[in-house]
C-alpha cells in the first residue's frame, strides 16, 4: 500500500503542513496542488526523502513550476494541477478538468479552498486549504484501487 498526502492552497501556512508531515505515518510521497510554491519547497527541503510532486497555482505567478503534472504510483495514474485554467470553481466545468485529465484514474486539484471528493471512472480531490479550512487530503493505494479522504488539521 502507498500512502499520500495532498495539499493545496497552504498559503504560507507553512508550520501546520509540516506538523501534519511529521505527525503521519508512513507517507511514501506528497502532493502539492498549488498556491504557494515556496511552501512546496519548504516540504521538498524538510523532507528530502518523501517524493513531491507539486504545480504552481494562480498565485505563484513567477514561477517556472508547470501548471499541470503527471505522475504513476503503483499502475495509477494520477493528474495534478490547480484548478484555475479549468474553471473548478463552478462545477460544471469539472467536465474540462476530467477531458484534460484524459486517462487519469485519480484527479488532484486545488484553488476553491473547499475540499471535494468524487469517486467515478476517475477520482477526483480537492484537499481543500489548511489556511481557510484547515483541511488536506490522505490517498491510500493499494492492488490499483484508490481510497481518498479529507482530514483535519487537529
Amino acid at each position: 500500500m502507498k500512502k499520500i498526502l495532498i495539499f493545496s492552497d497552504t498559503h504560507d501556512m507553512i508550520r501546520e503542513t509540516l506538523d501534519v508531515i511529521g505527525k503521519t505515518p508512513g507517507v511514501n510521497m506528497i502532493i502539492h496542488a498549488g498556491d504557494n510554491i515556496r511552501d512546496a519547497e519548504e516540504i521538498e527541503r524538510t523532507f528530502p526523502n518523501i517524493p513531491l510532486v507539486y504545480v504552481k497555482g494562480n498565485n505563484d505567478w513567477f514561477s517556472q513550476v508547470n501548471t499541470d503534472a503527471r505522475t504513476v504510483v503503483d499502475g495509477v495514474k494520477i493528474f495534478i494541477t490547480h484548478g484555475h485554467d479549468y474553471g473548478v470553481k463552478y462545477e460544471k466545468t469539472l467536465a474540462t478538468l476530467k477531458s484534460a485529465a484524459e486517462d487519469a484514474d485519480l484527479v488532484v486539484f486545488g484553488h476553491t479552498h473547499k475540499p471535494y471528493l468524487e469517486y467515478g471512472k476517475m477520482t477526483l480531490v480537492n484537499p481543500g486549504s489548511i489556511t481557510f479550512g484547515r483541511t488536506y487530503a490522505v490517498c491510500e493505494i493499494n492492488d490499483k484501487k484508490v481510497s481518498v479522504r479529507i482530514e483535519e488539521v487537529k
